[in-house]
């Protein structure tokens, strides 16, 4: 069986189980329950696992790196357990981010399950007329024959990359974000927001996505740049965009809370000499990945 395949199978078996179990949680006017056990499908499952990446795993580190700056417990144990916590979200938020970060370039050539009902995609026709518009995801009954631009599936050895990348820039923005929300939380969250509205402007450019979807991308791209609902347009200038505010910000944050926040426990001392290394490394990594195993563009054909 293909590996899509199996995820599919595995998501739509997470969708059922969730409706079974609130049909006996519920004993009377189960008749909804029921419909909705019988209409589960694999596109509310992987949507609900994709957004579990941005409403649960890194505010999730990232509430445990504030409590672990506020020195909430003296407890080594209580500690212990506070840090492995925040690398399991860091952990899975980074899977997350790695499996989707080129998401709709890649459904194309690789027929992966839809998140999104629709998606918006850069297809070009086969004829001397110009370029096809946005394609649903669902196929119409055209004759037209265009020519989707897409990209290959990500190899084992990038995805191993792209994880690691994503776990050590998301482990040192996290630390960044977690301390400075101890010290300086006001100050930290005017810097989210002017990120979330340099990202805002940038996706305005795209005439092909509502506003919603602009502002959950920008929303987003306070910590990973996910290519879900949107087909990304001069991609190496949107990376750099993401990877030099992010990283000019976190060194920046990260200077604010050394010098100023008035620290006294050595944990903070390691804690920034991890912010560094994490970015460095992460940079390195990326670097390799984007010229040994960055995916092949291909072009599909398909009828509209």
């Amino acid at each position: 069986m293909p590996e899509n395949a199996k995820a599919t199978r595995l998501f739509n078996w997470g969708a059922k189980l969730f409706w079974l179990i609130e049909i006996f949680r519920h004993d009377d006017n189960n008749e909804d329950n029921l419909c909705n056990y019988d209409a589960s499908s694999s596109e509310p499952a992987l949507t609900y696992m994709f957004a579990m990446v941005f409403l649960q795993n890194i505010p999730q580190a990232i509430l445990q790196i504030f409590l672990l700056a506020r020195g909430t417990t003296k407890s080594f144990s209580i500690n212990i357990a506070q840090c492995a916590c925040a690398l399991v979200s860091l952990l899975l938020g980074s899977i997350g981010a790695a499996t989707y970060h080129r998401y709709s370039s890649q459904i194309v050539a690789g027929g992966r399950p839809p998140v999104w009902p629709t998606l918006p995609t850069e297809n070009r026709r086969h004829t001397t007329t110009g370029y096809c518009q946005s394609q649903p995801l669902v196929p119409t009954r055209q004759t037209n024959k265009c020519w989707q631009k897409g990209l290959q599936g990500d190899t084992p050895a990038g995805k191993c990359l792209l994880i690691l990348f994503w776990t050590l820039f998301l482990s040192g923005r996290t630390v960044v974000i977690g301390i400075m929300l101890r010290f300086y939380p006001k100050i930290v969250l005017l810097v989210l927001s002017l990120h979330v509205v340099l990202f805002l402007l940038y996706y305005s450019s795209y005439s092909t996505i509502n506003i919603f979807n602009k502002i959950f991308l920008a929303c987003t791209a306070m910590f990973v740049l996910v290519e879900v609902g949107i087909k990304f347009q001069r991609t190496v200038y949107l990376y750099m965009l993401f990877i030099v505010s992010s990283v000019v910000e976190d060194i920046g944050l990260t200077i604010v809370w050394y010098v100023w926040g008035g620290w006294s426990r050595q944990w903070f001392n390691h804690a920034a000499y991890a912010v560094i290394n994490c970015h460095l490394l992460a940079l390195i990594v990326f670097a390799y990945y984007m010229a040994f195993e960055k995916p092949r563009t291909v072009y599909v054909r398909n009828r509209r």
